[in-house]
């Protein structure tokens, strides 16, 4: 995974078989990590580790990825999603990460995600 970039590593935290993996998982995401979800509820690092490998597998497609440089070890990824909810009804959701370099391997830290009505 030291070979791939942030978008490549925002993406495989959408992807089923990833978010299934709490080995992976644990890799990928900082022990300080903090989310403000969708839904209005705030997760921490055990809430994903917890939550995720046994939720329903969702297809969720990414796009319109932005990276932008904070400093040399911080990096925000800003992107949208769709979410299917029914045959005629998707969701969007605006997203903002900020990844952390720990030693030589990106981390998220943090994660918000605002649904647009």
């Amino acid at each position: 995974m030291k070979n791939l970039s942030l978008i490549d590593l925002e993406k495989k935290l959408l992807d089923p078989q990833t978010r299934k993996n709490k080995v992976l998982l644990n890799e990928l995401v900082d022990e300080d990590f903090q989310e403000y979800g969708a839904s209005g509820k705030t997760y921490k690092k055990s809430d994903i580790l917890e939550r995720l490998p046994v939720e329903s597998p969702q297809v969720i497609e990414a796009f319109d990825f932005v990276s932008t440089q904070l400093s040399p070890t911080i990096q925000q990824i800003k992107f949208r999603t769709t979410k299917k909810i029914s045959d005629t009804e998707s969701k969007i959701i605006l997203r903002s990460s900020l990844w952390k370099l720990s030693g030589d391997q990106w981390k998220i830290i943090f994660h918000q995600a605002t649904p647009i009505t």
